[in-house]
């Protein structure tokens, strides 16, 4: 065995008489699983069994012994997972001239997909999969880049609290609406629109197939036959209650309020309301078979609900009554 010589006085280390596991032990450093896997070796190597380690490390005995016939003390890289890669990778199918007919086909049109690629190619007679010619696009850099688009910032509406207190005691002084989705039994989904009144508590509802702005203005015309002369509409931010309802409001000058977005309690009479609906109609009567059939229901409940049940917000009196009592005040 050759040592490498030392000066006089130098320390006897094991870098001078076993310089190869010096370096070898420097550049190595075994991971988290291969160092739990020592831990058992060195249990074993202390005299105990592999059953008693599995107990002692709370493993599977067999993983254990699986370790222990694979581990060299000489060598620590035989504790380490061994690699999953496979030992033949499948290479790329086309050829090197169709591989330049789709780069020089994507420089010249960067803003194209795969499809419309695969498109262009096909006119001067090369056939390449949607996948390939994305794998390509890929491999060259020639993906392409994301666009940022500036985000529109959301308009300056006037929000719920800003009506006017004196305006909340006249009936038709403010009217809240929201939508709700229902799934009838007959398989169709229809949204229920849903008004209250904050001085009268007047209740109305209406089911519609759709929920875009031509039927929250249709229901705004439902609503006015109530209350012909509407001061404010306080709505969410929902698509069903700008567009053609927007242009309506504009059209008769009645102010459009909103909530914050996100957050429903901003418009707590509405959302309790329909909660009511839910308990006092959907889970006591059970949804009917179609919207017809569904609708008859709702107009009877919203008629009791009107006529017949009071309110301890309006001193026991129903919405009707207190309708008819603040029309009958001077205003």
């Amino acid at each position: 065995m050759t040592y490498r010589t030392m000066k006089n006085g130098t320390q006897t280390r094991l870098k001078y008489l076993y310089p190869y596991i010096y370096g070898r032990g420097r550049s190595y450093e075994p991971s988290v699983q291969a160092s739990q896997r020592l831990k058992w070796m060195d249990y074993v190597q202390e005299g105990h069994t592999a059953r008693q380690a599995a107990r002692h490390f709370d493993h599977p005995e067999s993983t254990v012994r699986y370790w222990r016939s694979r581990y060299n003390p000489n060598d620590l890289r035989s504790l380490e997972n061994k690699s999953t890669r496979p030992h033949t990778v499948r290479q790329c199918e086309v050829s090197w001239e169709i591989k330049q007919e789709v780069i020089t086909c994507r420089k010249t049109h960067m803003s194209w997909g795969k499809v419309k690629l695969q498109k262009e190619l096909t006119k001067g007679g090369i056939q390449v999969g949607q996948s390939r010619i994305q794998l390509i696009i890929n491999r060259a850099g020639l993906k392409r880049a994301p666009i940022r688009r500036r985000r529109s910032k959301r308009k300056n509406r006037q929000h719920m609290y800003s009506v006017p207190p004196k305006v909340l005691m006249v009936p038709g002084g403010l009217i809240y609406m929201d939508t709700k989705h229902l799934y009838l039994p007959d398989g169709s989904k229809v949204y229920q629109f849903t008004s209250l009144d904050h001085a009268t508590r007047v209740l109305m509802v209406r089911l519609y197939t759709r929920i875009t702005s031509v039927c929250g203005r249709d229901f705004l015309t439902h609503v006015q036959q109530r209350f012909p002369h509407i001061r404010y509409v306080g709505t969410d931010n929902g698509s069903e209650f700008l567009g053609d309802l927007q242009k309506e409001l504009d059209r008769q000058k009645i102010p459009h309020v909103f909530s914050s977005p996100r957050s429903p309690k901003q418009n707590p009479f509405v959302e309790r309301v329909i909660r009511t609906i839910i308990d006092e109609v959907y889970l006591v009567r059970g949804q009917e078979y179609n919207r017809l059939t569904q609708q008859e229901v709702l107009d009877e409940y919203v008629h009791d609900y009107n006529y017949n049940r009071p309110h301890w917000s309006l001193d026991l009196r129903t919405p009707m009554e207190q309708f008819q009592l603040l029309e009958s005040q001077p205003s």
